[in-house]
């Protein structure tokens, strides 16, 4: 009787782990982050993509042109950033920054050197002088900053702390 009850309560036990070891096999989802729709893209979510951009890459600028920037983003839209900054292959160098940053939405990222926007533009290109006189500046290396005239920080971004100074 001794011995029944030892099988008995062996089994139980490597039933147990069995059941357990089947749930442990299971694949555990990860935490993705947020994905939103196109409607729903807050500007916050736009301006830390371009944070992130401006930290890895150090591009010259980085301008958001279409229905975002316009006020009047649609459920088809996605987020189109330029960014201008030096690249032996545009298109190469586009690739690469999508690659490498995830982007909580769609998007569709174009990378133009300064030489050739300018260029581009003093030729009449019409999508360039759109994005130049409607698009919305979210980083320039000159300030360094992304985004700050949405803090409420002065020109330049700069910080002020405590009292203002007197002005003369």
């Amino acid at each position: 009787m001794n011995e029944s009850n030892r099988v008995s309560r062996a089994s139980r036990p490597i039933a147990r782990i069995r059941i357990t070891a089947t749930r442990a096999k299971e694949p555990v989802e990860e935490f993705q982050g947020y994905r939103y729709h196109s409607r729903d893209i807050p500007i916050s979510a736009i301006r830390r993509y371009a944070r992130q951009i401006a930290e890895g890459f150090q591009p010259d600028k980085i301008i958001l042109f279409g229905s975002d920037a316009y006020g009047r983003p649609h459920e088809w839209g996605d987020v189109d950033p330029l960014v201008v900054m030096p690249a032996y292959d545009e298109i190469n160098q586009s690739i690469r920054i999508m690659e490498t940053l995830d982007a909580p939405f769609p998007r569709d990222l174009i990378v133009r050197t300064p030489k050739r926007l300018q260029r581009d533009r003093d030729d009449g290109d019409w999508f360039l002088h759109e994005v130049s006189a409607k698009g919305m500046v979210l980083y320039e290396k000159a300030d360094g900053v992304v985004g700050a005239e949405d803090r409420g920080r002065p020109e330049g971004g700069q910080k002020t702390r405590g009292r203002q100074p007197p002005t003369p």
